[in-house]
């Protein structure tokens, strides 16, 4: 015989107070037979759908599963009735309002009694959580921005494909400094950037990025810390967009705008200078406006151009519509018939009114060079008369 002492005696089960278990239990508690109706339902089934235990316990328990998850809970019944132990699932139930709420189940059966016990635990808001994760993700992964992560301190956790494709990397470098993926000139703002951003809780701005192979190129950059609940910072985020194909289409704008200026200013030139012909050997330049140094160097390449050309004889420069004849212009007159007098040709100038021949007379050039007359039709009349017959003009 054994020199054990008996232990001691178990104490009896307590007696389960059912009713009490059903209403204070925060999970959805349920009693349900095989013919598809609910026997019993704890109070949590009321504050969690908002229908009476009336209406939840007076139609068959599927009029409430929504459409698309009644066949896989039939399967589920379907198990049950086989002799599966324990079966989980998760579908959606309607609310009084018509709003559907996401169960999560475990279920089993006493085939005996043909009674399915069941605990349903609402779990709506992580399901809504993760629909929104899946949105996000699918977000960043398609975005044509790249996105990139990395903790507190900067190491690097994340490269979206979009990051991927500007950096050269086929795979996220995980465990690299962040602050590495730029030029090494642009890595000693980094901390500046990111002492701003958890002071004002984001950093925009431009900065150059350093590909694999060792090319850079610039990109619009956000910064900004994702914080815990106690506020402290938890990761690092930065969206860029690379400027590169911007910078090029830019690059190319000004190009093309300062082909067009050009055009424009030699377009204008042309219209500022004409050289118009009077007959094969004849030609007219009218001057109108004010004349600088820049247009003085244009007159005289224009008619130097045009004399050439037009192998003319007598030039005739109009100076009616030029406003004010100072010394500048004056020798600016002078250098312009010397110069056409080389090609063989004779100038006259014309539209000298009777101001502009005081101030001529004023400056104590010696003119004797250049024929004048006082209009265009007298000048054009005089350098036609060897032509016709009369006197020559040149002396």
């Amino acid at each position: 015989m054994s020199s054990y002492p008996p232990g001691p005696v178990p104490a009896p089960r307590p007696a389960i107070d059912v009713e009490r278990f059903f209403a204070l239990s925060l999970d959805l508690l349920c009693i349900a037979g095989a013919d598809g109706y609910f026997k019993r339902l704890s109070a949590a089934w009321t504050r969690t759908l908002g229908h009476s235990e009336d209406v939840l316990l007076s139609l068959p328990f599927m009029e409430f599963v929504h459409p698309d998850d009644q066949p896989a809970t039939l399967e589920v019944v379907g198990q049950l009735l086989a002799g599966v132990e324990i079966v989980g699932f998760v579908n959606r139930y309607r609310c009084a309002d018509g709003s559907y709420r996401w169960l999560e189940w475990q279920s089993t059966m006493d085939l005996q009694q043909q009674l399915i016990y069941a605990t349903a635990r609402d779990i709506s808001a992580s399901k809504a959580a993760e629909s929104q994760l899946q949105l996000f993700q699918a977000l960043v992964e398609n975005a044509p921005d790249g996105f990139a992560v990395a903790d507190a301190e900067g190491m690097l956790l994340y490269l979206n494909p979009a990051f991927h494709r500007m950096l050269g990397y086929e795979t996220t470098p995980v465990g690299m400094r962040m602050a590495l993926l730029h030029t090494p000139a642009e890595q000693a703002r980094i901390p500046e950037i990111i002492r701003y951003a958890r002071e004002q809780g984001a950093w925009q701005g431009n900065m150059a990025y350093q590909r694999r192979d060792g090319t850079a190129f610039d990109a619009q950059l956000s910064v900004f810390l994702v914080r815990d609940a106690a506020g402290r910072p938890l990761a690092q985020v930065k969206i860029a967009r690379d400027l590169t194909h911007q910078q090029q289409a830019e690059q190319e704008r000004l190009a093309l705008q300062e082909e067009v200026i050009a055009s424009q200013q030699a377009a204008l030139r042309e219209l500022s200078t004409p050289l118009i012909p009077v007959t094969d050997d004849v030609v007219v330049m009218p001057l109108v406006g004010s004349i600088d140094s820049r247009r003085a160097t244009q007159i005289m390449e224009g008619l130097l151009r045009g004399v050439a050309l037009q192998q003319a004889r007598v030039v005739i420069l109009d100076i009616t519509g030029v406003p004010l004849v100072d010394t500048q212009i004056a020798n600016t007159l002078l250098q312009v018939a010397q110069a056409v007098k080389l090609l063989g040709a004779s100038v006259m100038l014309t539209g000298i009114r009777p101001e502009v021949a005081q101030t001529l007379v004023g400056l104590g050039l010696d003119l004797s060079a250049i024929t004048t007359y006082s209009t265009l039709q007298i000048g054009i009349a005089r350098a036609l008369e060897p032509r016709t017959g009369g006197a020559a003009w040149r002396r």
